[in-house]
Parts: structure tokens; sequence; C-alpha cells
């Protein structure tokens, strides 16, 4: 059982340096927008591939997954314009009266 918790551990250890890594490689993935523009660009080119593969093979599963990478990356940047990053949950702030709790 020990080594089992010693090896989650360190694989936990492992993911977290990869994501800084990964943070620093692509630094606009840090942001709502920037992942937003990603799945756009992604998902329009699953989509075009997955109409190009469709007419040919009469599968539209390329198609549908592409499609809702866009609408993911749509949502991702309708919430960016609603509250942009930094800004989530600086609403709370003024909802309450002093002395009352929060």
């Amino acid at each position: 059982m020990r080594r089992v918790h010693i090896f989650l551990e360190l694989r936990i250890a492992s993911a977290r340096r990869r994501e800084e890594k990964n943070k620093t490689r692509f630094p606009f993935l840090a942001s709502r927008f920037g992942r937003a523009l990603t799945y756009v660009f992604i998902g329009s080119l699953a989509f075009v591939l997955g109409v190009k593969f469709a007419r040919k093979y009469d599968s539209w599963y390329t198609c549908v997954a592409g499609g809702y990478q866009m609408a993911a990356g749509c949502l991702l940047f309708t919430s960016y314009l609603c509250a942009s990053s930094g800004d989530a949950g600086e609403y709370n702030a003024y909802r309450h009266l002093p002395g009352e709790p929060v």
C-alpha cells in the first residue's frame, strides 16, 4: 500500500511539472481567451477535414466532434467577454452590505 502511495505522489508531482512546463511553452493557453481561440481553430480544422472524410466514407463523427469543439470555444469566448480573466467573482464584493457575512 505504501508503494502505491509513493507512486501516486510521484505521478502527481510529474504532472504538475509538466503543467508548469506547458505554461511557459504555450503561454496563450493560460487564459480563457487563448484557449477559446485555440478550440475554435482546432475545431474548424477538424470540421473541415471531417466534411472531406464524410463525403468519401459517409461517416460524420469527425464533423460532429469539430462542431462540439468550436461550440466549446465560442462558449469560452463568450464567458471571457462577460467576465475577463481576473474579474471573475468581483461582483460578489458589491452584493453584500457591510457587516453582513459573505
